[in-house]
């Protein structure tokens, strides 16, 4: 096997001492597709754990308050800003919807 630069990579097996030539690429992709075996364990490890996953939800307000500014025809994005600094429009939503 020659690389670019002229000079030939051989490798001996362990086992039997049979000369081989290596593709890199191959093990380049077996590393990542290992890489991506260990992050997906990882994942379901912690999701068994209760772990949680993902970006805090720190969206707490009145959701009494929202329905009540929703009835009185409010849009999202007013009701949000109304509520409190850090609300965003579609945790609004999401409660309002979820309590439909």
């Amino acid at each position: 096997m020659t690389e670019a630069n002229g000079q030939e990579y051989h490798h001996k097996c362990p086992g039997c001492g049979e000369t081989f030539g290596c593709d890199w690429k191959a093990v380049g992709v077996l590393e990542e597709q290992a890489r991506r075996l260990k992050i997906i364990a990882g994942m379901w490890r912690a999701k068994l754990l209760g772990v949680p996953i993902g970006r805090p939800r720190v969206q707490d307000f009145d959701e009494e308050a929202a329905r009540i500014l929703a009835g009185s025809g409010l849009s999202l994005r007013a009701i949000a800003s109304v509520l409190g600094d850090g609300i965003h429009h579609e945790a609004v939503r999401r409660a309002l919807k979820a309590k439909a």
